[in-house]
Formats: C-alpha cells, sequence, structure tokens
C-alpha cells in the first residue's frame, strides 16, 4: 500500500510539473513572439529611415545636372551623405532575462 501511495504521489508530482513545464513554455513563447513584433517594428523604421535618405539623396542629383556627369567617385567625393545612424539590434529581453535558464541550456 505504501509503495502504490509513492507511486501515485510521484505520478502527481510529474504531472502538475508537466502542466507548469506547459504554461511556462507558452509564457516564453509568447514575449519571444512580442520580441519578435517589436524587431519588425524597428526594421520598418530603419528600412523607411533609409528610404527617405536615398530619396533625398536622388532629388540633390537631380536638382543638380552638372554633377550627374561626374565619374562615380567624384560624385561620392562631392555629395557625402553620412551613414545611417540607426542601427538594428535584435530583442533579446525574454531570452537573456525573463527566463536565464532555457537561455543557459542552449
Amino acid at each position: 500500500m505504501i509503495v502504490i501511495g509513492i507511486n501515485v504521489a510521484l505520478w502527481f508530482e510529474s504531472w502538475f510539473q508537466d502542466i507548469e513545464n506547459i504554461e511556462i513554455e507558452e509564457r516564453y513563447l509568447s514575449d519571444l513572439r512580442d520580441d519578435l513584433l517589436t524587431d519588425i517594428k524597428n526594421l520598418d523604421n530603419v528600412i523607411r529611415h533609409g528610404e527617405a535618405k536615398s530619396l533625398r539623396s536622388t532629388k540633390i542629383i537631380e536638382e543638380m545636372p552638372e554633377i550627374t556627369e561626374l565619374a562615380p567617385e567624384e560624385l561620392a567625393q562631392t555629395i557625402y551623405t553620412p551613414p545611417n545612424y540607426q542601427f538594428f539590434t535584435p530583442s533579446d529581453f525574454t531570452y537573456r532575462h525573463r527566463y536565464p535558464a532555457r537561455a543557459e541550456k542552449r
């Protein structure tokens, strides 16, 4: 009887642990989805900024016909547009901070 009681208790403990693991996994996946949606939004902003900068550069070149006749090297030296300083860094808050045990396993 004692052996059966211990086995049932261990089975229930394992069952409850499985339920808890499923809940943690669902939260983790949901948080990762939120991070990825944030990354997509940030990337869209960086792309939009880069396209706007490209259009401005094109307009400058079109407005100065004599510059368009220059060689590409001379053109680059004549019109210098600073690079895009909007660097993209993926969100890793969920991966590294909310669930550090998962990050260590990988």
